[in-house]
């Protein structure tokens, strides 16, 4: 994966992790939200989804990845990160299905959903630009 794929891939993960803090926040705001199990469901798909945003974020942009011979631009990482992306978009876009038929006009909860949805948005994207990396990966092979 070339530099500029790393650098698209860890701004999308960086708007990932603020979208899923807001939407933690407009959830947990509401003292009711432990009374219904599909909310609590979201708070931790919300939650355990930001935590892998800020340990990948450290990660990067703190280099561990050479420590532990972790390179970007190897086939297995790119499909690794490929079948990554489309189970936490899946995790997360589900998440934010089950919050949106709970919501019942709260505003609150109205706003979880859509940086819910905005987050698995994201998360489509991160596949795209690993995708693309993939391809590019292939045709120096050729």
């Amino acid at each position: 994966m070339t530099k500029s794929c790393n650098v698209i891939d860890i701004f999308l993960k960086t708007l990932d992790s603020i979208c899923l803090l807001i939407a933690w926040i407009c959830l947990v705001e509401n003292s009711d939200y432990s009374q219904y199990s599909s909310t609590i469901y979201s708070v931790v798909v919300f939650m355990t989804v930001w935590i892998f945003d800020i340990f990948y974020l450290i990660v990067f942009i703190s280099k561990l990845n050479r420590k532990f011979a972790c390179y970007t631009d190897s086939k297995g990482y790119i499909c690794f990160n490929i079948v990554y992306c489309i189970l936490i978009f899946l995790l997360v876009i589900s998440a934010s299905i089950v919050m949106a038929t709970v919501c019942g006009g709260n505003e609150l909860w109205s706003t979880t959903c859509a940086f819910g949805f905005f987050s698995s948005f994201l998360w489509l994207g991160g596949l795209v630009v690993h995708y693309l990396g993939l391809r590019r990966f292939n045709q120096m092979f050729e």
